[in-house]
């Protein structure tokens, strides 16, 4: 089980909760989610996103990584108006 606060992963089963409520996310938005409160506070950029969740090379220009951060968001809004992923210009993304 990986934390970050209110935030709750559960690798095994593959779940995630925020202050108790379940989230419904895509395997996708799973691992994106897993690779950001495995190194909370650091900013990863779309082709390391891209190549760390489909194990694949990162060509750019491709909208993938902003879509299912978007979609993390929506459903993180859901839940609480606590901001939990920040986007760094001309970086990428991190959760905060």
């Amino acid at each position: 089980m990986k934390v970050w606060r209110g935030l709750k992963i559960n690798p095994e089963k593959r779940s995630v909760s925020l202050e108790g409520n379940e989230l419904q996310l895509t395997n996708a938005e799973f691992d994106i989610l897993s690779l950001f409160i495995s190194y909370p506070e650091r900013a990863f950029s779309k082709s390391e996103i891209y190549e760390r969740t489909w194990k694949r090379t990162y060509l750019g220009d491709d909208n993938t990584i902003s879509v299912h951060v978007s979609n993390l968001r929506k459903k993180i809004a859901e839940i609480t108006s606590d901001e939990y992923i920040r986007t760094i210009w001309g970086v990428g993304f991190m959760l905060i």
